[in-house]
């Protein structure tokens, strides 16, 4: 945990000063923490630039979407650069890079304009694509909604997802999980998940529709040698109980739906959390064994690490035997200047 006081002189370009401002003090991870204010545009142009130089060079929809969400990242930035989180992804074969979401927190003020930046990001997919993002977003009105988040993954090859997520407000209730219903047709119990409230619902789309679903639940605290009973047994909170680490916090309980009636929908497939929120720095991370391996030098993200400044600040990690693992950073680079 950090010694230092708040404030430090990083902390005049971060998002979440206001937050630290209120408490007294700086955040554990600090500075790592930081989501800052004026990311340096021209640097995450690089970055995405890099994402493609290693999976996908010349890929007619992502380069086209890469100068869109540049338009759009533009304007945001100096308001809330973490509206943009890119992602990294490992699934025991390859580590994919061409990831991201990015957060719309205005739609609630400004529907209409927020609607036309959203689908911009969507336009590049073909219009199939964009019409099926607009039909979704058009459920985000319902007042159980706080925003709407767009996505992207290149999985492979040629094979990618755009995706539209509805993050719910904290009271949402069952409203949350009757939108869901209507979204993914499929019956109301599969969507429970040990009576956790729903935080959010994403929805995956492919070149011919829809691909898959996720359901986040929310599990105000694990414990990490004792995690709940429908959790599977889970490598990564075996590792975090061997380290010491006892509890994480605000986590989410990921439910897959590979198709409207996955008979495997009902067993919890992922955990996501922030490491902030659970006291722990990405230096503790990188220890476990099942971390330590995909960033090691040489591989994809310690390239990534070399040449950006970057901070992972969420995780999400497989239950049972899957490997997947997710990890989800900023670019911490300030226009005018690279840390």
């Amino acid at each position: 945990m950090s010694r230092l006081t708040f404030p430090q002189s990083a902390c005049d370009s971060c998002g979440e000063r206001p937050g630290c401002a209120a408490r007294g003090r700086l955040r554990p991870s600090y500075p790592a923490c930081h989501t800052r204010l004026g990311v340096d545009l021209a640097r995450v142009g690089e970055l995405i630039d890099a994402w493609g130089a290693a999976s996908a060079p010349g890929e007619p929809a992502l380069l086209r979407l890469r100068d869109r969400l540049l338009e759009v990242y533009a304007a945001d930035r100096a308001k809330r650069s973490d509206v943009f989180e890119p992602s990294i992804s490992w699934d025991g074969r390859a580590a994919r890079l061409w990831r991201f979401s990015y957060g719309f927190p205005a739609f609630s003020r400004q529907p209409d304009a927020v609607t036309t930046r959203l689908l911009s990001l969507a336009a590049p997919f073909g219009e199939p694509t964009r019409s099926r993002v607009e039909a979704l977003l058009g459920t985000a009105h319902e007042p159980c909604v706080r925003l709407p988040i767009f996505g992207v993954a290149r999985d492979g090859g040629a094979s990618h997802r755009v995706k539209l997520y509805l993050l719910f407000h904290d009271d949402a209730g069952d409203a949350a999980l009757r939108l869901a219903e209507r979204l993914i047709p499929t019956r109301a119990p599969r969507l429970a998940s040990a009576g956790r409230p729903l935080h959010m619902v994403g929805i995956d789309l492919g070149p011919d529709g829809f691909v898959g679903a996720k359901l986040y639940f929310v599990e105000p605290t694990i414990d990490t040698s004792s995690p709940p009973p429908d959790l599977p047994p889970t490598r990564f909170l075996d590792e975090l109980a061997s380290a010491g680490i006892e509890t994480l916090r605000n986590v989410l309980v990921i439910h897959r739906l590979r198709a409207p009636d996955d008979a495997d929908a009902a067993t919890p497939r992922e955990l996501d959390f922030e490491l902030e929120e659970s006291d722990l720095d990405w230096r503790d991370v990188v220890a476990l064994p099942s971390i330590a391996p995909h960033v090691a030098p040489g591989s994809a993200f310690a390239r990534l690490d070399a040449e950006f400044s970057l901070a992972v600040r969420r995780l999400s990690v497989s239950t049972g035997s899957s490997n997947k693992t997710n990890a989800y950073y900023l670019l911490r680079e300030v226009e005018g200047s690279v840390d």
